[in-house]
């Protein structure tokens, strides 16, 4: 039994991919879920999913870049479902390439996402969270490109990933003298539609652009399914770890470099 059985989960990106499969986990482990995101219609059929297993769920416009807009839907929350247990940041988008080769906006929608996004999300839900009793926990979809040395092709989304993981340590050590548990959870390749992120990106960064289907192939041929991740994120945070790792087939290795080369820069002496 869910130790969130009866509770309520606020999960942003939770209109499709990952996100809406934690919706689900959640929802088939009775917990009241409120789906976050700027894709409002696709945000409202997983909330229809999540209450078709019998629980409560609830669709907020949100959009994370936006402090009023976080702040409106945590009002919102409290309002209709109330106070809130499990907080699941997981709103995220990825460009290509580095941050030399890429325009000016889109690394400021990168950055604005995937790091003051989670910001943003943290303080406007943890204060509230501060100051309620039982169980509470807050989780940080972040990457294995977290745990690897980065390539060109990931430099940029990669970083902002390496960001958010040092964040999630900052506000695990803020938040366990509070009782309130934090998990950062790192996939590896994962079969969601990131590769057409820019879909909802909002005008001020560019506007909507989206990619040709071809474009999304890899992922769907090579990435891993988010009921998987889903199935291993919320039993990592029903055992309050601080850490869950779901890896591809690359993960442990790449994992290994990044650990060998930080090895090799302590002193001999050391």
């Amino acid at each position: 039994m869910s130790r969130f059985k009866g509770l309520n989960a606020v999960i942003t990106g939770g209109a499709d991919g990952i996100g809406a499969a934690y919706a689900l986990e959640l929802a088939w482990a009775g917990v009241n879920v409120a789906v976050l995101d700027v894709l409002e219609d696709k945000a409202q059929a997983t909330a229809d999913a999540v209450q078709a297993q019998g629980v409560k769920s609830i669709a907020v416009a949100a959009d994370v870049t936006d402090r009023q807009s976080l702040s409106a839907a945590a009002d919102t929350v409290a309002a209709d479902l109330g106070a809130v247990a499990l907080l699941i940041i997981n709103a995220g988008v990825g460009i290509g390439g580095g941050y030399v080769g890429a325009s000016e906006r889109a690394v400021d929608w990168l950055l604005n996402v995937n790091v003051l996004g989670p910001i943003n999300t943290t303080r406007a839900f943890a204060p509230a969270m501060m100051e309620a009793d039982g169980p509470r926990h807050v989780a940080f979809t972040a990457s294995s490109a977290c745990l690897a040395p980065l390539d060109e092709g990931l430099a940029a989304y990669g970083a902002s990933k390496k960001a958010m993981a040092g964040l999630a340590e900052g506000v695990r050590a803020e938040l366990t003298p509070k009782g309130i548990g934090v998990t950062t959870i790192y996939p590896g390749l994962v079969n969601t539609r990131i590769w057409d992120a820019a879909r909802s990106r909002p005008e001020r960064f560019g506007g909507a652009r989206h990619q040709p289907e071809e474009a999304g192939a890899y992922w769907r041929d090579e990435g891993m399914t988010v009921e998987h991740v889903a199935a291993r994120a919320i039993a990592s945070i029903e055992a309050n770890e601080p850490h869950c790792v779901v890896p591809d087939a690359s993960t442990r290795s790449k994992f290994d470099e990044t650990m060998a080369a930080l090895q090799a820069g302590f002193p001999a002496d050391a």
